[in-house]
């Protein structure tokens, strides 16, 4: 099969068309050792990962996501030590996660996401010091995580191990990250109480931490920090305190849900403080009492509001009419929850 290539282009790009074909016709091109960038993402490629990958030493960059790939992992590739970006999401791999990602020093995103990976995560990938993206989304890992993975990770900015079967407390180490601003760990097996300690976390834009086990009370103070906060879902938990004050203090909230918890107490006027809010999700809680008549004056963005399946009375407040871009009041609607890496 005829494979148009180019080489030789100045920062070492090797260029394919966009043919199907598997990595096993890409043999002729191994020798080419000083390629730094291969991106051969979502181009129909199907097979294993063949050795000779490994021999490609120069690179920086390799993207082969969103293709067919399977099977495990091969050692060759250990020898990328130059590595700083890699993105095998959206394939087939099976197996482990091998403990030798650790080795990959001068790496800054790592991308496994939708894959068949089983086992633990490694605890060696807390060895990655420049680890800026890491995204293991929607496999079947499981167990703890060690209590000392996020120790050496402080430039840590966007960290997704949502949907897989991860238990236990969530590490203190977490807390140490703190440039971290997406945070997602949802649909796992997570439990324990929510850490005061993740309020340390400033610059967190969004939270995802719903469908887990964790429970009891939040921190009175755990939003005091978290002003830039624009996204946080703790729906389907077993929370069972007050709404914390600290979280009217989050002015950039677009989207707040608490859906189907233990969530008790009024709903206070300060919900109204909250005026950047387009979905807000508190059905399915403990809620009592009425409903403050001026609690909806500011919040002119809401458009999807659910209060169903709590003990609330009282009769409607008008200034819920003044929320002209309302949409539905007890229909569920679906929000679309991101996942790292943002930019795809």
């Amino acid at each position: 099969m005829f494979l148009p290539c180019w080489f030789d282009l100045p920062v070492g790009v090797l260029l394919l068309a966009l043919y199907p074909f598997s990595l096993q016709d890409f043999k002729a091109f191994y020798r080419h050792h000083r390629v730094t960038a291969l991106n051969l993402s979502s181009m129909d490629l199907t097979g294993t990962i063949p050795s000779q990958l490994g021999n490609l030493s120069f690179l920086a960059s390799l993207n082969i996501s969103h293709n067919s790939f399977h099977g495990s992992l091969p050692t060759t590739l250990t020898n990328l030590h130059r590595l700083k970006y890699l993105n095998f999401g959206n394939n087939s791999f099976s197996g482990v996660i091998p403990s030798w990602f650790g080795s990959f020093t001068k790496l800054q995103g790592l991308f496994l996401y939708m894959n068949n990976f089983t086992g633990v995560i490694p605890s060696t990938l807390g060895n990655l010091s420049k680890h800026e993206k890491l995204s293991l989304y929607s496999n079947c890992l499981q167990d703890h995580l060690s209590s000392g993975m996020f120790d050496n990770l402080s430039k840590l900015q966007e960290l997704d191990l949502s949907e897989n079967q991860i238990s236990g407390r969530i590490p203190k180490s977490l807390f140490k990250c703190k440039e971290l601003t997406f945070l997602s760990l949802y649909s796992n097996s997570l439990e324990g109480s929510i850490p005061s300690e993740i309020g340390n976390l400033n610059m967190l834009d969004t939270m995802y931490l719903h469908q887990n086990n964790l429970k009891g009370h939040l921190e009175s103070r755990i939003f005091d920090n978290l002003s830039k906060l624009q996204e946080l879902s703790l729906e389907g938990n077993q929370i069972s305190s007050s709404i914390p004050s600290s979280l009217y203090k989050s002015k950039e909230l677009r989207y707040l849900s608490l859906w189907n918890n233990s969530v008790e107490g009024s709903i206070p006027i300060e919900i109204g403080n909250l005026t950047m809010l387009q979905y807000l999700y508190i059905g399915y809680n403990n809620f009592k009492g009425h409903l403050e008549s001026g609690i909806f004056d500011n919040m002119s963005k809401l458009q999807v509001l659910r209060l169903d399946g709590n003990q609330i009375s009282g009769i409607i407040p008008s200034s819920l009419y003044k929320c002209k871009e309302l949409r539905m009041h007890w229909k569920l609607e679906f929000f679309p929850f991101r996942h790292c890496p943002r930019d795809e």
